[in-house]
């Protein structure tokens, strides 16, 4: 339907033959911590196997996307995947939205380790739930200021 949001999250063979079974495991653990997460807010993720360029083209044209926001990261596996990403959207009069987060930094992680995650995630509780609800407000008013600019 019209203005409806859905999410989309492939796993890029590509990038997934560069990775450890142990990164893998940690990332489809996440993927599917998103799937759950976003349910709950009533928006679907349709997760993908397969080559990114191929896999979003074809997500874009089958639901007949407008806009596609991506998470931008700073990791070498993040920025191979904006690569594939910008490729799969040259020629698309669908416009993409770049986006970063500092999770990191917003629940003072340690490192990126997932194990470091599960531990800060155990011991900030609700204060990092609200320090992300409030940092996504932030951004959110930023962003309505700047379009409406």
């Amino acid at each position: 339907s019209a203005g409806a949001v859905r999410g989309l999250f492939v796993f890029d063979t590509d990038l997934l033959r560069l990775s450890s079974d142990r990164s893998v495991r940690v990332l489809a653990s996440a993927v599917e911590d998103l799937r759950s997460s976003l349910a709950a807010l009533g928006v679907p993720l349709d997760v993908r196997v397969g080559d990114m360029e191929v896999e979003v083209r074809n997500a874009v044209q089958a639901l007949g996307g407008t806009h596609v926001y991506a998470h931008h990261g700073p990791e070498d596996s993040a920025q191979r995947g904006m690569e594939k990403l910008e490729k799969a959207m040259t020629g698309s009069r669908v416009p993409m939205v770049q986006w970063n987060t500092g999770l990191r930094k917003t629940l003072r992680l340690r490192s990126d380790d997932y194990a470091d995650y599960l531990k800060s995630r155990e011991e900030a509780g609700a204060t990092a739930v609200a320090e992300i609800q409030s940092e996504a407000a932030l951004q959110q008013r930023l962003a309505k200021q700047g379009g409406e600019g």
